[in-house]
């Protein structure tokens, strides 16, 4: 423990650094996983495109069966096709791809497991179709919705350790070093604040759900 705590005394700033990369990797990949998932899960629930919502959702769940090492590998040989195989953006490929399904997955369980006779209220009050959208709809689906957003954030955070295998500058450095150096100091430097940020991160969605939510709709099974 003392090693430790002189490593991490020694070297805070490079953790500090790695920590801000880290966060970077997983706010942007999250972004554009949500941007993506959101529209796509509003849009297979629409009545004439409900079809589709079976087919979207086994692709999803066939990229999530790939094992993440094969994913960043196969994304970093994708991008190599136009140089940009190592680093940033061949892990941001990665995670976007492995942040999307749990928006997905809960987005189109979220809308359409909202009770029918809500959804004939609403017509009957005169409602349109993009009316019963956005005040029916997602409302109700929002605490399924931030569910999956959350799970797609946590374990996103844990993910992105491995983007250091392709050359990603993050936490995730620090673990692979203190791996091939055999130094337990350098593997937890970046271990625990990995753990540490997605534990915060997971507490933060907890009290968002608990202000923004109210206590009958957390509790309602839907």
């Amino acid at each position: 423990m003392a090693a430790l705590v002189f490593y991490i005394n020694e070297n805070w700033t490079t953790i500090l650094q790695l920590t801000i990369l880290h966060i970077g990797l997983v706010v942007l990949s999250c972004a554009i996983a949500i941007s993506v998932a959101l529209p796509l899960g509003i849009f297979v629930t629409r009545p004439q495109w409900r079809i589709y919502a079976g087919s979207v959702l086994a692709l999803g769940n066939t990229f999530q069966t790939v094992p993440t090492l094969a994913v960043i590998g196969l994304a970093s040989a994708a991008l190599a096709l136009f140089n940009a195989g190592i680093g940033w953006w061949p892990a941001i490929l990665a995670l976007v791809i492995y942040s999307i399904l749990p928006v997905l997955t809960n987005t189109i369980a979220g809308i359409e497991n909202v009770p029918n006779a809500t959804l004939k209220a609403g017509k009957g009050m005169g409602f349109s179709d993009s009316q019963l959208l956005t005040k029916i709809e997602l409302p109700l689906a929002f605490p399924i919705i931030l569910a999956g957003i959350r799970t797609a954030v946590v374990v996103n955070i844990g993910t992105a350790a491995l983007a250091a295998a392709i050359g990603a500058d993050c936490l995730g450095t620090l673990i692979f070093q203190g791996i091939s150096t055999g130094s337990i100091e350098i593997l937890l430097a970046g271990a625990i604040p990995t753990a540490i940020l997605a534990i915060v991160v997971d507490l933060g969605f907890a009290g968002i759900e608990r202000l923004k939510i109210p206590a009958e709709l957390r509790r309602r099974k839907f």
